[in-house]
């Protein structure tokens, strides 16, 4: 479910269902995602400024607290700046630190901040974020991507080395010893015991525990 504030443009308005609701949350848009209501804000350049300096972004991001998925404000319009570095969008003096303020002052309240050049870049913007609240999960952060040459696959010593030296005490050297006397590549499971890795130089029984332990886990 999209609904969207009768006060926006036509284009934005066609995006879902025109309703006055939005409005009681201090937003533009309102979402319906994964059991949870989001709201985006929509600011033009000129509008933040005044929303600002008329004390109306305070209200509503003190609305937008109601929300319990939570809430987006897109920044519409590519900021241009004087030499003197004010924006040249308005007839007040704001600066580059002042807009950057007002944005880091924005997320400091939990509401996420993301830039739009104009109409279309926000139209495409609401569409692909409404598409992403509806997900499940989001696991792109958590995902390895697979090995794009010879050295990230275990076929590759280097690669084997730098494996080794994420488990417990082990560097570079001991990383070697360990491939020069278990041989390569390794395969942790054909025979390998705490006493095996207590023969190689550097390892006593203390250290293969911590590493046994380790892959054990």
């Amino acid at each position: 479910m999209l609904l969207v504030s009768p006060t926006e443009p036509a284009r934005l308005r066609a995006l879902g269902r025109v309703s006055s609701r939005p409005e009681q949350y201090g937003v533009d848009f309102l979402m319906r995602a994964s059991g949870a209501w989001w709201g985006v804000q929509r600011k033009e350049l000129k509008d933040l400024v005044a929303s600002l300096q008329d004390g109306r972004l305070a209200k509503e991001i003190a609305q937008m607290r109601q929300l319990d998925g939570g809430a987006v404000v897109v920044v519409e319009g590519r900021p241009r700046w004087s030499l003197d570095g004010l924006l040249l969008t308005t007839n007040t003096k704001f600066s580059r630190s002042a807009f950057l303020g007002v944005l880091w002052s924005i997320q400091s309240e939990g509401v996420w901040v993301t830039r739009t050049d104009d109409q279309n870049e926000t139209i495409e913007t609401i569409n692909t974020l409404h598409t992403y609240l509806r997900k499940d999960k989001h696991v792109a952060l958590r995902r390895r991507p697979n090995p794009s040459s010879v050295w990230g696959k275990a076929s590759n010593r280097d690669y084997a080395l730098h494996l080794l030296q994420g488990l417990p005490s082990i560097g570079p050297e001991l990383a070697e010893r360990i491939l020069d006397l278990l041989g390569f590549p390794l395969t942790w499971r054909d025979g390998i015991t705490i006493e095996t890795l207590q023969q190689v130089p550097g390892i006593g029984k203390k250290r293969a525990q911590m590493i046994w332990e380790a892959l054990d886990g």
